[in-house]
């Protein structure tokens, strides 16, 4: 399951409940996202912030698409690995008008 997610603590709930493993994929931190965009965004930012962290504490196995940061605020007790192979190299030599 790739996760934030809206069906995050459903799902999970479920694979305990019929005893499967989980795997998630931990892709982004739902509080930076949230908290940054609206009011509405901020009442969310603690309760998706703090399901997550449940999530992926209680998860069997994780992936995490970054090298650090991810790992830090949402720790796990199960298997891990990262997968940050993105690099970003400086381009040269770009035409950045825009053509009509």
């Amino acid at each position: 399951m790739r996760v934030p997610s809206f069906c995050q603590l459903y799902v999970i709930k479920l694979c305990k409940k019929m005893k499967k493993p989980v795997l998630i994929e931990l892709v982004a931190c739902p509080f930076d996202s949230l908290w940054n965009k609206s009011v509405l965004g901020k009442l969310l930012a603690v309760p998706y912030y703090l399901s997550t962290k449940y999530i992926t504490k209680e998860s069997d196995y994780v992936v995490y698409v970054t090298d650090k940061f991810l790992q830090s605020r949402y720790p796990s007790e199960g298997k891990q690995i990262n997968c940050s192979d993105v690099e970003l190299k400086k381009l040269e030599n770009i035409d950045t008008t825009i053509k009509k």
